[in-house]
């Protein structure tokens, strides 16, 4: 396939929620935020929405983030990073639009830049998907097709889940990233991550402004 010729000044720019913009087929590293990563993952859904409930993308990489070895968490956490600025395509229609894989691959090697991550294709992080996807089928779908047969079919984990709003998501998985990022580049990156974010409350939804700080525990997110 012959992708278009675009040239930088006329290729069309993503506008993200903080208001930057990412040029299609060449996006800027430095233009990468973790407010933005957050916000795009916990106001999508998994399963192309035929979901029985809302369960974001947000709270999918953060059950794939919990079933992984710590030098991997961060790499998982961010392992759909892409659907973030370009949606989430379902996996049968992404395998038909090659362009759409041409770009995809784009903003994840901006993502892997921006947060120092080399590669994606982890082994460990590959199951742990395969995990969480197996047990995202038994809770969240009212008709679960038979998975794809793979050589070690894994097995759901046994606690079920329990999907989260996406302004609570979006404070966790923008809290637990940055504290990841942080442990990750202690000489890049200073233990408090100024993020315009409000922390969900029973009593006030809407939340009081906060910084998002260091010091989240992967152990205390919810599924």
């Amino acid at each position: 396939m012959v992708l278009p010729d675009y040239s930088l000044r006329n290729e069309r720019c993503i506008l993200t929620h903080s208001g930057r913009q990412l040029q299609l087929l060449a996006p800027d590293p430095t233009q990468i935020e973790i407010a933005d990563i957050a916000h795009g993952l916990a106001y999508q859904c998994c399963f192309n929405g035929q979901a029985r409930h809302f369960y974001s993308i947000a709270q999918h990489c953060m059950l794939v983030a919990q079933q992984v070895a710590p030098q991997y968490r961060l790499a998982a956490l961010l392992h759909d990073g892409a659907a973030a600025y370009l949606g989430a395509m379902p996996q049968i229609l992404r395998q038909l639009m090659l362009e759409f894989q041409f770009i995809e691959k784009k903003f994840m090697a901006a993502i892997g830049e921006k947060f120092g991550i080399s590669s994606f294709a982890v082994p460990a992080i590959q199951r742990a998907h395969m995990v969480a996807l197996a047990t995202e089928r038994r809770d969240l779908l009212c008709h679960a097709a038979e998975p794809v047969i793979h050589e070690v079919a894994p097995a759901p984990i046994p606690r079920r889940i329990e999907a989260l709003p996406p302004e609570e998501v979006k404070f966790r998985f923008a809290e637990l990233l940055s504290d990841l990022v942080q442990k990750a580049s202690p000489e890049k990156y200073s233990s408090t991550v100024d993020l315009d974010m409000r922390r969900p409350h029973p009593e006030n939804p809407k939340g009081a402004p906060q910084r998002i700080r260091g010091g989240a525990r992967l152990r205390s997110v919810p599924i």
